[in-house]
C-alpha cells in the first residue's frame, strides 16, 4: 500500500492536471480583474504585471517540483484537499456576485482571498511546506493587481494630493515664483491650477509597489533587501511625481495654462520612466551589495 501510494503521488506531481488546475484558478481570476485594468488608468500597469506575475510562478514551480522524493498520501494530506474543493464552491458562488458589477471591489478581494487558499491546499496536498511557502511571496504581489478598498484608495490619493500642493505651495516663493495654494489648487497669474487627485501620484505610487515587489523576487532578495526597496520605491514615486508637478507649475507660469495643457501626458511618461529606471537602479545597487557580501564570507 505504502509503495502505491508512493507511485501514486509521484506521477500527480509530474502530471500535465495539477499545473492545469492552477492555470484555470488564476486564469479565471484575471479574467475578472481585466476590465479594472483597462478601463481605470491607476490599474492599467496590470496589463504589464500579469505577465511578469505569471514568469514567476513558472520559476518557482519548477523549483518547487525538483522535489526531494514523493510524499506520501494519507489522511492529513486528503484535508487539504477537501479544503481545495470547498474553496473551488465558495468561488462559484461569488463568481456571479462580480456580474452585478464588474468594479465592485468586495466579490474582488474575497474571490482573490479564495483564489489563494484553493492554491495553498492544492499546493500543500502535494507538496511538502517547505517548498510551499515560497509561493506565498507571489500572493503579496498578486494583491498590488486587485483595485484597492474604495476608502482606502480615496485616503492614500487624497493624502498624496495634500502633500504635493503643500510641496508646491512652499517651493514656489522660495524660487521667486509667487502663486496662491487655496485647498488643493494653485492659483497662477489669476489662472487656476487644480491639482486633482490624477495628478497625486498614486499612479505612480501603484506601479513603484508591483516593481519594487517583482524585482525583489525576480532577485530572490531576503527579507530585508526586499522592503528595503519598496520603501525606497515608494520615495522615488513621492519624489518623481513632485517634480513632475513642480515642473509643469513653472510651465503654466510662465507660458500659460495651455502649454502645460500640451506637456501634461508626456511629463507623466517621462516621470513613470525616471521612477522605473531608478527603482531598477536601486535594485542593481543592492545586488552588487549581496555579490559583495557573499565573496566576502567566502574569503572568510
Amino acid at each position: 500500500m505504502g509503495a502505491s501510494s508512493q507511485i501514486l503521488k509521484s506521477e500527480q506531481r509530474e502530471g500535465w492536471e495539477l499545473p492545469l488546475f492552477l492555470v484555470v484558478l488564476w486564469g479565471q481570476f484575471f479574467l475578472a480583474l481585466f476590465p479594472i485594468w483597462w478601463e481605470m488608468p491607476s490599474y492599467r500597469y496590470g496589463l504589464v504585471a500579469m505577465p511578469l506575475w505569471i514568469f514567476m510562478v513558472i520559476r518557482r514551480w519548477r523549483e518547487l517540483t525538483r522535489t526531494e522524493g514523493p510524499v506520501l498520501i494519507n489522511a492529513h494530506n486528503l484535508w487539504w484537499l477537501a479544503g481545495v474543493f470547498a474553496a473551488v464552491l465558495a468561488i462559484l458562488v461569488v463568481r456571479p456576485l462580480q456580474q452585478v458589477d464588474q468594479f465592485w471591489r468586495l466579490p474582488l478581494w474575497l474571490h482573490a482571498f479564495l483564489v489563494a487558499c484553493a492554491t495553498i491546499f492544492t499546493l500543500r496536498w502535494a507538496f511538502d511546506w517547505s517548498r510551499t511557502s515560497k509561493f506565498l511571496r507571489l500572493f503579496l504581489f498578486a494583491a498590488v493587481l486587485i483595485p484597492l478598498p474604495s476608502m482606502l484608495e480615496e485616503a492614500i490619493a487624497g493624502r498624496l494630493t495634500a502633500l504635493v500642493a503643500t510641496s508646491v505651495g512652499e517651493l514656489f516663493p522660495l524660487m521667486g515664483y509667487p502663486l496662491d495654494l487655496v485647498g488643493n489648487a494653485v492659483i497662477v497669474h489669476g489662472f487656476v491650477l487644480d491639482i486633482a487627485e490624477g495628478c497625486s501620484g498614486f499612479r505612480s505610487f501603484q506601479a513603484s509597489f508591483m516593481v519594487a515587489l517583482f524585482l525583489g523576487e525576480f532577485y530572490q532578495y531576503r527579507w530585508f533587501r526586499r522592503v528595503l526597496l519598496l520603501f525606497g520605491g515608494l520615495g522615488l514615486a513621492i519624489v518623481g511625481n513632485g517634480a513632475r508637478i513642480y515642473y509643469l507649475s513653472i510651465v503654466a507660469y510662465e507660458q500659460g495654462l495651455e502649454a502645460e495643457e500640451k506637456i501634461h501626458e508626456f511629463s507623466g511618461i517621462v516621470a513613470l520612466t525616471f521612477i522605473y529606471g531608478s527603482i531598477g537602479l536601486l535594485a542593481w545597487i543592492l545586488t552588487l551589495e549581496k555579490s559583495r557580501q557573499v565573496r566576502k564570507r567566502g574569503v572568510q
